[in-house]
């Protein structure tokens, strides 16, 4: 089959002309684009994950209830931090350079444990340890079985 060139003027001519698809989001997406609105809801309102979820569902957008939660990971943390009461500030410390620390900040890590000293070298030779003749092979810890004594 040919294909005219003014059937290819005309195709192109449409094809520039046509509008442009709107870009559907995934769910994951949608949800991780709104995530900061969806935990202050489930923190401050109160909501469940499945009262979450059938409200996102009469907004349009089926999520499963497992998904959601995957989805929103940490919202539990986050809930029992803000229904903890906050601990009072550690009181600031000086610095060897003199400057002050917050503590709040970074905690002071432990001071490094001592390494324990090497054990000395035993050398052969010495009493209390036989000299082993090179010329005598080794004995083995192994049993030989009884049909193999002469190799």
């Amino acid at each position: 089959m040919r294909i005219s060139k003014a059937q290819i003027s005309k195709a192109r001519a449409s094809l520039e002309a046509a509008p442009a698809k709107e870009a559907a989001e995934s769910v994951r997406a949608a949800i991780l684009q709104m995530r900061p609105e969806l935990m202050a809801a489930l923190i401050e309102k109160n909501w469940s994950f499945a009262e979450l979820r059938d409200w996102l569902a009469a907004q349009g957008i089926e999520v499963s209830l497992v998904a959601l939660q995957r989805y929103l990971v940490g919202v539990r943390a986050a809930k029992k931090a803000a229904s903890a009461p906050t601990p009072p500030a550690l009181p600031t410390l000086m610095s060897g350079q003199g400057e002050m620390q917050d503590t709040s900040v970074r905690p002071i890590p432990p001071p490094p444990r001592p390494v324990p000293p090497m054990p000395k070298p035993q050398v052969s030779g010495q009493q209390g340890t036989k000299a082993l003749d090179p010329s005598v092979p080794r004995a083995s810890s192994f049993p030989v079985r009884r049909d193999r004594e002469n190799i």
